[in-house]
């Protein structure tokens, strides 16, 4: 379980961002829960990118999605999936300042319902990388947990200035995050890719949410 904002919409097709260690099976080890013997350096393996996720709204309404774009290095992924009635959230094109407050909306350890959203708050630190293979990533004080990948870090004006992907190990309420820009180069390139291919998202969608 992960958590998610939308980022755009085409059409009768929704956007909505996560973190890529939740889309995809060549970052962590989520497939071994499930596939013991699965190794991603074993010529025997194919990856399956193209798998059926389900989301649910702040509702409890259920649509079904697969991955559109995702990159790795940022841990940033956008799901298609049919049309939500809400409208997607504004990507701000000011980096935070170090010392302000910002706000989460998480569903850590699954936790929300129809009738209570998770909000916290927490400061901007300031921005490290976390490994080598990874680009830079912004710091908040702000209390993450399983769950809480791919859930937006706002702003006062409500603008997402990040998306939580990972907790910093061994110390409370610090989590690392995808900046806004890494957030808005992704999200550009998962609707020039719907733009060329939309028919065929579409035929797609519409089949996983029958």
């Amino acid at each position: 379980m992960a958590s998610g904002f939308i980022v755009g919409h085409d059409r009768d097709i929704t956007l909505v961002a996560t973190s890529a260690h939740v889309c995809t099976v060549t970052f962590g080890n989520q497939i071994n829960y499930f596939i013991s013997d699965y190794s991603k350096h074993s010529l025997n393996w194919k990856l399956i990118e193209k798998s059926r996720f389900i989301l649910n709204d702040h509702e409890g309404r259920t649509y079904g999605a697969l991955p559109i774009k995702y990159d790795l290095r940022s841990d940033i992924c956008v799901l298609g999936t049919s049309a939500i009635p809400y409208p997607a959230l504004i990507i701000s094109r000011s980096p935070p300042s170090i010392g302000e407050k910002y706000y989460n909306i998480a569903a850590p350890r699954g936790l929300w319902s129809s009738k209570m959203i998770p909000l916290f708050e927490g400061f901007y630190l300031g921005a490290m990388k976390i490994r080598r293979d990874r680009r830079l990533s912004y710091v908040f004080s702000i209390p993450t947990k399983g769950g809480s990948s791919g859930s937006p870090i706002l702003n006062g004006y409500g603008e997402v200035v990040g998306a939580t992907h990972s907790a910093y190990r061994n110390f409370e309420n610090l989590c690392m995050a995808t900046t806004n820009d890494q957030i808005s180069s992704i999200r550009q390139q998962a609707m020039m890719k719907l733009l060329k291919d939309y028919e065929k998202y579409k035929l797609i969608i519409d089949v996983i949410n029958i």
